[in-house]
């Protein structure tokens, strides 16, 4: 740069005192020019003219964005406050901030706050979200001079997570189906919302013709046609949400019980001290505590 002894500049008709031979000009508002735009000084009163080597004005550089804090937050969010950070904000009215889908469907920042050159804070509205749950969103800083910075795919928008408390029935035999009347939770939402039950070492039963009645309340069916035997886990996914709810061994698959058709012999006397009797039927099982008696209407029971 030129040596610039004691001369005057006039900018917009302004006179300028030049005391020095590098000049650092902060303009605020900060004028209309391109980084690197250059202003060349006018000529008059018997003044040198500062040509366009002189002197150079630079923009504010654009606002990048880094990391934010939360990374998350559902639509039962109202007001969620978003610490934003980066670098080259701007301080003033105009500072704005957003969360956008790949630029579409904006959530614009409210309370905006300038804390530092690195970081700012704004306020959110999730509970009007009803798209791309589940996904990541971009999130954008515009300046009061319009400049914009996005930080790409850094926060996240989900559904509430459901939770389930109690199923009815909670048990069922595996020969058929059972009707589920009040699988009971919360957060479950309509057409967004699956059932399954599982177990480990089988495959999952997933439920059919799932209701959600309230988003406390779902009524499905599941087959249980040859399910293993025992305690099931229920698992219900909401899309959208970040984890599904489940009840730990909610439910319990039961092996129909065993139905007596006939015994051979018919009949036997008093005298008979060690009669063995030869039971026919279904769905015996073996195993400790396979038990027979006989008795007279419920009572009188004589154990086997």
């Amino acid at each position: 740069m030129s040596t610039i002894n004691t001369k005057l500049l006039r900018w917009h008709g302004l006179p300028i005192l030049l005391l020095a031979a590098l000049i650092l000009v902060t303009l605020t508002p900060e004028p209309a020019l391109a980084a690197d735009e250059k202003y060349t000084g006018g000529s008059g009163d018997g003044f040198s003219v500062l040509t366009s080597s002189d002197i150079h004005l630079y923009g504010n550089p654009a606002p990048t964005v880094t990391s934010v804090s939360p990374t998350k937050g559902t639509t039962a969010d109202s007001d969620l406050v978003l610490t934003i950070n980066g670098t080259n904000f701007v301080s003033g009215g105009g500072l704005a901030a957003e969360i956008n889908y790949n630029g579409a469907n904006a959530i614009a920042g409210s309370s905006v706050t300038w804390v530092s050159s690195n970081q700012i804070t704004a306020h959110f509205n999730l509970s009007g979200v009803t798209t791309n749950l589940g996904s990541a969103w971009d999130v954008k800083v515009t300046n009061p001079d319009s400049q914009t910075g996005t930080g790409a795919d850094l926060f996240t928008i989900y559904r509430p997570n459901p939770t389930v408390g109690s199923i009815t029935p909670n048990s069922g035999v595996n020969t058929g189906a059972v009707n589920i009347t009040n699988l009971a939770g919360t957060n479950f939402v309509t057409g967004q919302t699956s059932v399954k039950l599982q177990k480990a070492g089988q495959s999952d039963i997933s439920g059919t013709a799932v209701t959600v009645v309230s988003p406390t309340q779902i009524t499905c069916t599941f087959d249980l046609t040859g399910a293993a035997t025992g305690t099931w886990n229920v698992v219900v996914t909401v899309t959208g949400a970040e984890s599904a709810a489940t009840l730990t061994n909610g439910f319990t698959v039961t092996a129909p019980g065993p139905t007596v058709t006939s015994v051979s012999p018919t009949k036997g006397t008093t005298a008979d001290s060690d009669l063995v009797l030869t039971i026919n039927g279904t769905n015996f099982v073996s195993g400790g505590g396979l038990a027979a008696e006989i008795n007279y209407n419920g009572a009188n029971a004589i154990a086997g």
